[in-house]
């Protein structure tokens, strides 16, 4: 990731935080310095994010991110973005992320076995 916020100061928030592997604590937080690079290993268990952005009008947070990703071989096992609650999330978003997350995680397991690779909502043929 690499973050592209010319004007963007400390009090804003959005430092990236990168977890332990249990969501309990917080181990590094990274500012969004101005052509800062982050690079970090995501596999099935590496919880990162950030905590609340405060902004004024007009600014926004901008970064930009890509992912490598290694040759899919034997004994691979694809896994998806899991999202799970902070510890400071209210009860109800708690519960909402635990329900909504094996939800979604199930439906595309269910969609990738039946021939679905991706859901694509526009209609290629549709002339403009």
């Amino acid at each position: 990731m690499i973050y592209l916020n010319k004007n963007w100061k400390p009090e804003y928030g959005g430092n990236l935080e990168l977890w332990d592997k249990k969501m309990t604590q917080c181990e590094v937080k990274v500012p969004c310095d101005f052509n800062r690079a982050v690079i970090f290993l995501t596999d099935e268990n590496s919880p990162h994010g950030y905590s609340k952005i405060t902004i004024p009008e007009g600014e926004t947070r901008k970064s930009f991110y890509t992912y490598y990703f290694t040759e899919v071989g034997e004994g691979f096992n694809y896994s998806d973005s899991r999202f799970v609650s902070r510890p400071d999330d209210s009860t109800m978003k708690k519960l909402a992320t635990s329900i909504k997350e094996p939800l979604k995680i199930t439906a595309k397991k269910i969609l990738n076995a039946i021939g679905v690779k991706s859901l694509d909502f526009q209609d290629k043929n549709k002339k403009k």
